[in-house]
């Protein structure tokens, strides 16, 4: 076995997420019904997304990745549309030991965030 399934409890727990597009606004969503405070990084986010931060009262941080992003995170994801920024973002996850999710970049992910059938109580992954 190559990975571990793992479930997070996530409630209250500070989770980085950096994009502002479409799917950073579905991530957004995933993680805040999962009970995570999210701090939302970067440069412009599209109006459903500033309207989905507002809703859930995301710390939103309208600049470019840096490292210190991390700072208190359990968990980062990373979606951009850059390869390169997720690169980063990956790496500077690795070197904080914080947990990454690049999404669609699986050789950049230390963990990954897999489909989903919600019928609680039970749950698939």
């Amino acid at each position: 076995m190559d990975q571990l399934p793992v479930f997070l409890d996530l409630r209250g727990r500070l989770v980085l997420l950096v994009g502002g597009g479409a799917v950073a606004a579905r991530k957004a969503q995933l993680l805040a019904a999962a009970g995570a405070r999210l701090r939302v990084v970067a440069p412009e986010l599209s109006v459903p997304m500033r309207q989905l931060c507002a809703r859930i009262g995301a710390e939103v941080c309208a600049e470019g990745f840096d490292p210190a992003h991390l700072q208190g995170a359990m968990l980062a994801v990373a979606a951009t549309n850059d390869p390169q920024v997720n690169s980063a973002i990956s790496a500077a996850g690795r070197a904080a030991n914080v947990w990454v999710n690049a999404v669609d970049d699986a050789a950049a992910s230390s963990c990954y965030l897999p489909a989903i059938i919600d019928r609680s109580p039970v749950i698939i992954a």
